[in-house]
């Protein structure tokens, strides 16, 4: 029923895993073409939704591409909303917009740092859209 695994297989698996993790070492941004820091998880941020529906506001946002992500007036504004998971934009300077294929990419750094537990799906978490500090794009439940 079982297959043998190898322990030479196994300490592969180990050692990519450990190697593929961030540490505290790394730099503060997540990659060098990209401007986003590392996004703030779990409980600081909010109550968690769920990485499927966070993935679809995602693809929602990019499929905007290159239209205004924007708070307008507001402090904080709901970019999408998927099952019981929302995405928020929240601004740190009044007026605040970015492309919302920007948004997307902060969004897709909260969600790839964030939302870890593969079994149960949750997903909390905010960051900084692409390139744009002033705008902070968060996921968590409605």
């Amino acid at each position: 029923m079982f297959k043998r695994i190898s322990l030479s297989f196994i300490t592969f698996l180990l050692a990519t895993c450990i190697s593929a993790a961030p540490t505290a070492s790394d730099n503060a941004t997540i990659d060098a073409n990209l401007n986003i820091p590392r996004p703030i998880c779990a409980g600081r941020a909010g109550p968690p939704g769920n990485r499927d529906e966070a993935y679809d506001c995602m693809d929602f946002l990019f499929a905007r591409g290159e239209e205004w992500c924007g708070t307008g007036d507001s402090d904080m504004i709901t970019f999408c909303q998927s099952g019981n998971t929302k995405v928020v934009g929240i601004s740190l300077k009044a007026g605040t917009r970015s492309l919302c294929k920007d948004v997307a990419l902060g969004l897709k750094i909260v969600v790839e740092f964030c939302c870890i537990n593969n079994v149960q799906k949750i997903c909390s978490g905010k960051g900084d859209t692409n390139g744009n500090g002033d705008l902070v794009v968060g996921v968590w439940a409605v």
